[in-house]
């Protein structure tokens, strides 16, 4: 099932993006690189999207080498305005990590980090620590050390040889880590061995898996920037199925729930989000104060700070960006958007919620 005329149709992206890694630096922009086995074109480039004017432009070339732009994935880290991009080359026996600098452009690139995973490790920003958990062939987890270049093993999955297709955020409000969903690929099947939801606990250290399995195999999620909700775009084992799942992570008991709104295509493809519901809620509550300090509100009293919450939702401009994985070399990617808030309203309501707890 298919429902793409609730999604919003942009521009596509050229047919270098065909596998395209993302990731957002600022609630308005998303950077993306090519994939450079498909791509005839010279050079290597990162291209940035600009969410309010629906622009894309070069952002950074030739920071690695062509051979390198095959298997990647990569993380803007806040912190130290630098971008972590993690690559590897085929027949290599090693990964590398280049670090980029976003206002210079200035690079640098430390090779020899670790001799397993191949590609699709997932790589995010932890107040400024590196982790790259899983991907082909990596059970692993890894946090980057900056001092010596390299990258040191802090958990192996023994249950696994691999986790594929999984998606891993870190929950500031609660200092955890989630990982969701995903399959063991070092199997011939994905149906055997589905990886389910993990936690990572920060302070000790430790993972706990507080789900078995879940109802899709390998997928693309997003996170609320309240860190509220997490959305997954679900594919199966044979990179079939476009069903959307909802998972509430408010409290410790998680509420899954799943979406009468499907992706715009079946298949394993990347999904970026772009705008920011708390700084959305400041400028809506500051303008309501504003306007009721001014003389033609002077007689009125000013709502409870729930109601200008509630007013607040109604601008909310929280929005996914869905990019097509396109395995044909010579064909555009498409690109579509959704608002975030249209997802989130759309429960079905045939399908029973799952609560998993936490703690």
């Amino acid at each position: 099932m298919s429902n793409s005329k609730q999604w919003m149709k942009l521009q596509p992206l050229p047919s270098e993006f065909n596998h395209p890694a993302v990731s957002r630096i600022n609630s308005s922009e998303f950077i993306i690189a090519e994939y450079k086995f498909y791509s005839d074109t010279d050079g290597w480039k990162i291209y940035k999207f600009n969410h309010d004017s629906s622009k894309l432009t070069p952002f950074i070339i030739d920071c690695i080498d062509d051979n390198q732009a095959q298997y990647y994935n990569m993380v803007y880290d806040k912190t130290t305005n630098k971008l972590y991009l993690y690559t590897w080359e085929d027949n290599a026996v090693s990964g590398m990590m280049t670090i980029i600098d976003i206002n210079t452009k200035q690079f640098e690139t430390s090779t020899n980090c670790f001799a397993e995973c191949e590609s699709g490790p997932n790589i995010l920003s932890v107040q400024g620590t590196i982790h790259l958990i899983g991907g082909a062939n990596n059970p692993k987890h890894y946090i980057w050390n900056n001092y010596n270049k390299s990258l040191e093993e802090i958990y192996h999955f023994a249950e696994y040889s691999a986790i594929f297709g999984a998606s891993a955020f870190y929950l500031s409000s609660k200092d955890i880590i989630i990982l969701i969903g995903g399959a063991d690929r070092g199997l011939l099947s994905f149906e055997d061995i589905n990886i389910g939801i993990w936690i990572f606990y920060l302070k000790n250290r430790t993972w706990k898996q507080i789900k078995t399995r879940c109802p899709w195999n390998i997928g693309r999620a997003v996170m609320t920037s309240d860190e509220k909700y997490i959305i997954i775009a679900a594919a199966n084992n044979n990179y079939k199925g476009n069903d959307i799942f909802i998972l509430d992570i408010r409290t410790d008991i998680l509420v899954l729930k799943k979406s009468n709104i499907c992706s715009p295509k079946e298949g394993y493809h990347q999904m970026v989000r772009t705008g920011d519901a708390l700084k959305d809620e400041m400028l809506v509550i500051g303008f309501i104060k504003w306007l009721f300090n001014t003389n033609d509100f002077s007689d009125l009293v000013l709502p409870p700070f729930y109601i200008m919450q509630l007013i607040a939702k109604w601008y909310n401009t929280e929005t996914i960006h869905w990019l097509e994985w396109n395995n044909k070399y010579d064909e555009e990617n498409d690109h579509y958007t959704i608002p975030i808030k249209q997802i989130l309203s759309s429960i079905d309501s045939n399908v029973t919620e799952e609560t998993i707890n936490i703690v």
